[in-house]
C-alpha cells in the first residue's frame, strides 16, 4: 500500500526550531505550510533554504 500524503502546518515557523522542522518536512512527501506572526522572517528564511538546495 503506498504511503498517504499528509498536509502539515508549522505554527511559529519563524523561530529556530520552527525553521528546522519546516526544513525537514520540506524534504518529505508531505505538503507543508508555515505560519508565524513575523511573515517576513519566515519568507526570508525559506528563500535562503531554497538557495542552498539549488
Amino acid at each position: 500500500m503506498p504511503a498517504e500524503r499528509s498536509t502539515v502546518a508549522v505554527i511559529g515557523a519563524g523561530g529556530k526550531l520552527g525553521m528546522r522542522v519546516s526544513a525537514n518536512l520540506q524534504q518529505s512527501a508531505h505538503a507543508v505550510f508555515s505560519s508565524d506572526t513575523e511573515l517576513d522572517k519566515v519568507i526570508a528564511r525559506m528563500l535562503k533554504l531554497q538557495d542552498v538546495r539549488h
